[in-house]
């Protein structure tokens, strides 16, 4: 039986805990009424302290890992979950290993393994783009396309295999052009796998951090401060009305693009700010540095409302003047955003921003590196199976023997059924889960 937190605690109002295995009811003392259960109850988790929370069970195979799965619902209270946590190792779980509740689903059949590997990619997506992405691999697109191109190899395997039988010249003889629609079934699945993987992977190329806030905010000063460049700026609202985009070296790496956004907001100056708006609704950035100007009494809330999209920082411009912003209104903004204060032009707060941005980037370049490994393993099946089936239409049509086409059918099989994880080394799974966070 296994344990792990499936959920954040900072900034969250409840917690989970999952359990996954054959022991996970029995420990927990608990028996099922109905193919789901729920249950509220107290947990222990110090001595002779008690919280309430609830408890719901998915017995398996029906359940996410195809084995009895519980989950504690508890308050987000790292104490409270670390000492409930602590309770049920004492009790005989046995803390996760990174990526085993979805290594057991795949085990058990409930995911294949490009699935299995959206899993994580979903969990990593830095943004809406990159989540959807995930979103399609995990409800089976591209192991459906697999599929489709396994069936018709075997079909055509199994025509080419039921023709050896016979003599040559019985009128069961399989004639060229009999297998043409299986042969074109194959071709055209593998086509459009290659296709996605290429158009899924063309957004990545560099990590995005772009600026965005209200008119007169600072953000053409901190562009010009961080990339040494001399954008217009002026205390006249609107003088910025298109997007700058540079590459970041200060950062020491070409991978990093920094972006300044026309102002947005409340503080629009005529009509083209909303031709601005309606521009920045469809960006995308890996990391969205939201500035906010602290000396002013009435910052854009609405700013704050919007939906981004992806990671956002806070950041408190012109902190070297007086504070206009009230506190309680700052303290709203810290308990929803990581923030900082900064003044551009005296480089206070300078510092603090690049570690936040190049943390921000170092763990997206990590993922980025991860998810590149599946979707070149994944590339690398679907031309492999393809340039096999090549092969057998070549020789089929060439008139060579029936054999050696069925050899080629057969080796452009075997990589489709690794890439699934029909026939996937030990090895091989154990580095596609160890990339996987705890709890998932």
């Amino acid at each position: 039986m296994i344990i792990a937190p499936a959920s954040q605690t900072r900034g969250a109002e409840r917690a989970i805990l999952r359990l996954s295995g054959p022991a996970a009811f029995p420990t927990l003392g608990c028996g099922l009424n109905s193919p789901r259960t729920r249950v509220f109850r107290d947990f222990e988790w110090q001595d002779n302290c008690w919280v309430m929370g609830s408890l719901l069970l998915f017995p398996g195979p029906a359940s996410a890992t195809g084995e009895d799965v519980a989950e504690i619902h508890l308050p987000a209270s790292e104490p409270v979950v670390r000492g409930v946590l602590d309770s049920m190792i004492q009790m005989g779980a046995r803390l996760a290993e990174p990526g085993e509740f979805t290594r057991r689903a795949f085990l058990n059949g409930k995911l294949d393994l490009t699935q299995a590997e959206a899993v994580s990619d979903l969990v990593n997506a830095r943004s809406e783009a990159q989540a959807i992405e995930a979103a399609r691999l995990l409800a089976g697109e591209l192991g459906e396309t697999v599929q489709s191109a396994r069936d018709a190899l075997a079909s055509a395997l199994t025509e080419l295999e039921a023709g050896l039988d016979f003599e040559e010249g019985d009128s069961q003889d399989i004639q060229t052009e009999e297998l043409d629609e299986h042969f074109d079934k194959a071709r055209a699945s593998l086509d459009h796998g290659l296709s996605s993987r290429k158009t899924d992977s063309q957004h990545r190329s560099a990590f995005r951090v772009l600026m965005a806030g209200a008119p007169n905010a600072g953000k053409s000063t901190l562009f010009n401060v961080l990339t040494n460049s001399n954008a217009l700026t002026s205390d006249e609202k609107g003088t910025t009305r298109d997007c700058l985009e540079t590459s970041w070296e200060i950062l020491g790496t070409s991978e990093v693009v920094l972006g300044d956004l026309p102002g947005l907001g409340d503080g629009a100056v005529d009509a083209r700010d909303q031709a601005a708006r309606v521009r920045a609704d469809h960006e995308e950035a890996d990391l969205w540095l939201l500035l906010l100007d602290s000396s002013s009494a009435t910052p854009d809330r609405g700013l704050l409302d919007r939906d981004w999209g992806a990671q956002v920082l806070v950041v408190w411009t012109k902190c070297d003047l007086q504070q206009g912003v009230s506190d309680s209104f700052v303290a709203e903004v810290s308990s929803k955003y990581q923030t900082l204060w900064l003044a551009a032009e005296t480089g206070e707060g300078i510092p603090e921003l690049l570690k936040v941005v190049q943390s921000s980037w170092e763990e997206a370049a990590a993922v980025l590196r991860s998810r590149t490994a599946a979707e070149e393993r994944q590339r690398q099946a679907l031309d492999e199976a393809l340039a096999s089936l090549q092969r057998a239409d070549e020789l089929r049509r060439g008139g060579r023997s029936p054999d050696f086409v069925a050899e080629e059918l057969r080796a452009a099989m075997r990589p489709l059924g690794e890439l699934v994880g029909q026939w996937t080394p030990e090895d091989l799974l154990d580095q596609i889960f160890s990339r996987f966070c705890l709890g998932k």
